[in-house]
């Protein structure tokens, strides 16, 4: 069938679009000037004609979308040769705007055309018995092959004036082709032009509705939520946009496996980077990496992710809070609450601050993780535009505790009797909060916007303004060693300590602090994820089947999993007991190369519910052994700064979760920390926490820790000879 009678006129305003023209453009006046004689010529030149041809695809042009025999409509469109001779001489006489606007006419003619043929398409299907599959078109749905093929079909029915170059591209130049997969019986007229699925993404054309997704969540009986997905948007940042969290530890960047998601319904394409983290099984059993999935199609998915049940350690291990001696006026029942804003995780007191006895806990996950697991992914995501959401983002978590703190102690508690908030955090976590740039936190010389003690209001930093209740954020010493080292250094009494202690805060930065009461030296060293089971191959946080703890004796392994439960993977304290057995076994060495007996695929601990094996891998061990000498290099490099040794310590502390559930004896064991430390740690928790706690309870608590912040010398380890010879000297696990 050949159609040459079409009732087409241009869109000016598309054409406008087209050539990216406005009113503020340059050459606005001069596209003015030539717009209505070039149309005219344009309606002239142009020579419209469209040939349809029914057919099956032949061997040569068959593929994997089209195989041989599939029946299919062509349809070749054309606007013949003088349109395109025209606006080439244009150029070439040096009239940009003439030819610009007649190449943009015929192109929007061509458009046009397609959606006037739409009937005769229709009608052809119709009176055939056929539906429409699928529209393929140039060039990212069929190749010359098959556009050869239709140009043969039209040329058995008709004779039109197009030829296919050496170049394989069409002559005349303005001609496109179509590709109408049928289906025999259907009653599905798939017909329309894709915009999702075309290559051209600056086309001024383009129209791509936003898909939606039913997000359900793995194990729980919830109702599930429906979201937007834009174009060019991944489910990740779809699931962030909507307050939905899923952790993503490596920032998005689709090597960490964590986000995973397993799609029920629709179409989401396999990435290169499922194909490199999950199985073949996975995969086809619609797994899928959150923070690399651009959906094609409106989608049913369930959230796999586990860590919304990340055990939090709230608790410290220095005994009660001194009760305060208070005057007259405080002799009423008077609260506070003391929060502390980790990276990973948000813990929350209610406290009496007369007894400083604890009224009640809250904690949760903070959901900035979705960005990042690191304060530098964080840091890099703030400066790439995202400051307003990751700030909303932890004022909505520190909202949602402070609320449930209040609703479930209403009894006890209400909003008017809360007398104060305070904030322990480090210096990113503060400036994400507050919404300072961070621009100058992730390079040297490293200089924060504000390290000292804010005084504010909750109603101010949150928008509650229903909610006035002073808020004060604790001071933070450099960019690196924030208000949660100062917390701990108050929660553990450095300042009043006679003899020398030194506090280590372990997660994916190891802060320390060394002190007493006349000298405090810090010091901070990027350790990286693997404390906290980042980037290993079977790492997770600590959540419920993490692997805890491990014993390996004459080739028989027993693990403990948080919770009890069926393993799942394995935590940052299991990675470090593991490591210990394999070397008390024989099967690692002392420059961490495990044996060849399971140097290839790892060394298995325990397989999941799936019969997936959770395995240590030699790279696992590398990253455990850049973690132990970064921080065993730090805590030396300070001591020897201080011009001491671990025998000069009274007491080491060691807060954050990772410390807390750690084994010393198996630490020590493998060089984290030196032999004279032994029989002098002692495990204490959320020591920021606690400090939050011992501000609001605590007479002088303010004085105190503007004092240390005053007083303590950091010791930058980045260019310090002496941090680099002991990071390569304690690489090795030969203690």
């Amino acid at each position: 069938m050949k159609i040459n009678h079409f009732t087409i006129r241009f869109s000016k305003e598309m054409i406008y679009r087209t050539i990216q023209c406005t009113p503020d453009s340059p050459v606005y006046e001069e596209i003015e000037t030539e717009y209505g004689s070039v149309q005219d010529m344009a309606y002239k030149l142009i020579q419209p004609e469209a040939y349809l041809a029914l057919a099956t695809v032949p061997a040569y042009a068959a593929c994997e979308t089209v195989p041989e025999g599939t029946s299919v409509l062509y349809v070749v469109t054309t606007l013949g040769k003088a349109i395109s001779e025209w606006s080439s001489r244009l150029f070439a006489e040096g009239n940009y705007p003439g030819g610009m606007l007649a190449d943009a006419m015929a192109d929007d003619y061509l458009f046009q055309m397609d959606e006037a043929l739409e009937e005769a398409v229709l009608s052809i299907c119709r009176e055939q018995g056929y539906g429409v599959r699928k529209r393929l078109e140039a060039p990212n749905g069929i190749g010359m092959e098959i556009q050869r093929a239709a140009l043969e079909a039209v040329c058995a029915c008709e004779q039109p004036e197009i030829t296919i170059k050496e170049s394989l591209m069409y002559d005349p130049l303005k001609t496109v082709c179509q590709v109408y997969v049928l289906e025999k019986g259907s009653a599905q007229y798939n017909m329309k032009h894709h915009c999702r699925e075309c290559p051209a993404v600056g086309c001024q054309r383009r129209r791509v509705m936003p898909v939606t997704i039913l997000v359900e969540k793995s194990g729980e009986d919830t109702k599930p939520v429906r979201i937007l997905c834009k174009e060019g948007q991944t489910i990740q940042e779809a699931l962030v946009q909507n307050g939905i969290y899923l952790g993503a530890v490596c920032a998005g960047r689709g090597t960490c496996g964590r986000c995973r998601i397993r799609v029920l319904e629709g179409t989401v394409p396999v990435s290169p980077e499922d194909r490199k983290l999950l199985s073949a099984e996975e995969i086809k059993s619609g797994l899928r990496l959150a923070c690399r999935a651009c959906p094609e199609t409106d989608c049913r998915i369930i959230l796999e992710s586990v860590e919304e049940q990340f055990a939090v350690v709230s608790e410290f291990e220095e005994g009660q809070t001194v009760r305060k001696t208070a005057d007259s006026e405080h002799r009423s029942l008077r609260m506070g609450i003391a929060i502390d804003i980790g990276s990973t995780t948000l813990a929350m007191q209610l406290v009496e601050t007369e007894s400083g006895q604890i009224i009640d806990t809250y904690t949760a996950m903070n959901r900035q993780r979705a960005y990042g697991a690191d304060v530098i992914s964080r840091i890099q995501a703030s400066n790439e535009g995202k400051k307003q959401e990751l700030q909303a983002c932890v004022i909505s978590d520190l909202q949602r505790g402070v609320r449930t703190l209040l609703k479930s102690n209403q009894t006890v508690n209400g909003v008017n009797r809360v007398a104060e908030i305070s904030m322990a955090g480090n210096t990113t976590m503060i400036h994400l909060l507050m919404g300072y740039s961070c621009e100058s936190l992730g390079v040297y010389p490293f200089r924060p916007v504000h390290t000292d003690m804010i005084r504010t209001d909750w109603a101010e930093l949150t928008g509650e303004k229903d909610t006035k209740i002073p808020a004060t954020i604790l001071p933070g010493i450099s960019a690196y060693v924030g208000g949660d080292i100062t917390a701990g250094m108050l929660a553990c009494g450095m300042d009043r300590a006679e003899e020398p202690v030194l506090l280590v805060d372990l997660g994916t930065n190891g802060e320390m602090a060394l002190g007493n009461r006349k000298r405090i030296m810090v010091a901070s060293t990027a350790a990286g994820p693997a404390f906290e089971g980042g980037n290993l191959s079977c790492g997770m946080g600590s959540v419920p089947g993490a692997i805890c703890h491990v014993t390996i004796r004459r080739g028989r392994t027993e693990v403990t999993t948080i919770g009890g439960v069926g393993a799942v993977g394995i935590c940052g304290t299991g990675v470090l007991e593991t490591v210990y057995e394999l070397r008390e076994e024989g099967l690692l060495d002392e420059t961490g190369l495990l044996d060849a007996t399971c140097f290839a695929e790892g060394f298995q601990l325990a397989e999941d519910k799936q019969g997936r094996k959770i395995v240590l891998t030699q790279k696992d061990i590398r990253e455990l052994q850049l973690a132990k000498s970064a921080v065993r290099a730090g805590v030396e490099t300070l001591l020897q700064q201080a011009g001491m040794t671990g025998e000069d310590l009274q007491q080491i502390y060691v807060a954050g979760g990772f410390g807390y559930g750690m084994d010393f004896e198996k630490a020590i064991g493998i060089g984290l920390f030196p032999e004279s430390f032994r029989g002098k740690m002692k495990a204490v928790g959320n020591s920021a926490l606690k400090g939050a706690v011992d501000y609001l309870t605590q007479r002088n608590a303010a004085e105190r820790m503007e004092r240390m912040t005053h007083m303590a010398q950091e010791v930058l380890l980045s260019n310090s000879k002496i941090f680099m010879e002991k990071y390569m000297e304690h690489m090795y696990f030969d203690e």
